[in-house]
């Protein structure tokens, strides 16, 4: 979503056989390299370490909720910092 605008700048609608994780680089990639994205909003769904490297690559900030079940991960991940902090404050 642009904040200026608050028009929603990707969309994708796939079917029930289509995991929502893997969709998060091919949406990313549908704004151009030379367009800013400040961060990323969506569901537990994307806290994988695909979704916040795609995240981290274009220097934005991944507001994802961790997994219920969630362990920190090594600090050699893109963007671990503040999903380590998400699961250290939800234990």
């Amino acid at each position: 979503m642009n904040l200026g605008s608050l028009d929603i700048r990707v969309i994708e609608v796939t079917g029930s056989r289509v995991g929502n994780a893997p969709m998060l680089p091919e949406l990313r990639d549908q704004i151009p390299p030379d367009h800013a994205i400040a961060s990323v909003s969506a569901d537990g769904a994307f806290d994988t370490r695909t979704c916040h490297e795609a995240i981290a690559a274009r220097d934005a900030c991944a507001i994802i909720p961790a997994r219920s079940n969630a362990l920190a991960w090594p600090q050699s991940t893109p963007g671990v910092a503040a999903r380590n902090e998400i699961v250290r404050s939800s234990q």
